[in-house]
């Protein structure tokens, strides 16, 4: 059975989203809207239920980004060095087949 939330009990003070924050589940033409704006249990719920954008949000990542990646593999990593290009730094935090501790450890500290 699910309890419904008042959005304000989950995050009662969303703050703003920086202009470093790029959003992968909102469309240009809705990033005026006020629950694009803050991060709130509104935004969280959209991004958790919504198709990620992300061909159209990697072309905001700055040219000089650390770009981190979340995943079971660095599987997005050609793809980021292809747009974003050679001067971003690329840290992938987990690795198929090896001990993912020592690879986490290692990628932080490059």
């Amino acid at each position: 059975m699910l309890f419904p939330l008042d959005s304000g009990q989950v995050i009662p003070n969303p703050k703003p989203r920086t202009s470093r924050w790029i959003s992968s589940c909102y469309p240009k033409q809705e990033c005026d809207e006020p629950s694009a704006k803050l991060a709130g249990a509104s935004y969280f719920v959209k991004n958790f239920v919504s198709p990620v954008l992300f061909h159209e949000s990697i072309h905001h990542v700055p040219k000089d980004a650390i770009v981190i990646e979340i995943g079971p593999h660095h599987q997005l990593q050609a793809i980021l060095k292809r747009v974003i290009g050679a001067d971003a730094e690329y840290v992938g935090l987990m690795k198929r087949n090896v001990d993912n501790a020592v690879h986490l450890l290692s990628s932080l500290g490059r």
